[in-house]
């Protein structure tokens, strides 16, 4: 009963703490910043940038060109259709149980951050 408590104590709180990233990083791209500069910033949390399509255009972890199409993710889906979104999933790329937080730009593409 305990561990169910703390992990979902922590998992708020890591959630919490990736929407305050995920504004902050989207705000400076939007104001012209260089992502892969941002996401050297941010060495902790992954970060992705998805076209409208789903082509992911960037990732922090992985080569982005290697990557499968994203716009099938929930959390893309939902900040397509609403602006922001966010699942708890395993990452098919790291193996590990992720948080996903993304939120749609003005130019329409996805900002996706996540952490474990």
């Amino acid at each position: 009963l305990a561990m169910g408590v703390l992990y979902r104590f922590f998992a708020d709180r890591e959630a919490t703490a990736l929407d305050e990233e995920l504004f902050v990083i989207a705000v400076a791209i939007e104001d012209g910043g260089d992502i892969e500069a941002l996401a050297r910033a941010n060495a902790t949390t992954r970060v992705t940038l998805v076209a409208e399509d789903g082509t992911v255009l960037f990732d922090s972890r992985s080569a982005a060109q290697t990557m499968g199409n994203h716009l099938e993710r929930p959390e893309i889906q939902q900040a397509l259709a609403s602006g922001l979104g966010g699942s708890v999933r395993r990452s098919e790329t790291l193996g590990e149980q992720t948080i996903y937080r993304a939120k749609r730009l003005a130019d329409g593409s996805v900002l996706r951050i996540s952490g474990t």
